[in-house]
């Protein structure tokens, strides 16, 4: 399913809550290692993960 939002928690920040097409919602916990957890280095971290789980995931197509 395609995801059509993604959140992160005002609660925690190493949680992130996603919305699919298929009404599934799933939470993501984010666990930092080595430097990811400055502020600077985060937006590359979080690409890094979209990119593993948009290449690893075998229910998404590529388009």
């Amino acid at each position: 399913a395609t995801a059509n939002r993604v959140e992160f928690s005002p609660h925690s920040n190493q949680l992130i809550v996603s919305s699919s097409d298929d009404k599934t919602v799933r939470m993501w916990r984010i666990e930092f290692k080595n430097d990811a957890s400055q502020t600077s280095n985060l937006l590359q971290y979080g690409c890094n993960l979209l990119r593993e789980y948009l290449e690893t995931n075998k229910n998404i197509s590529q388009t």
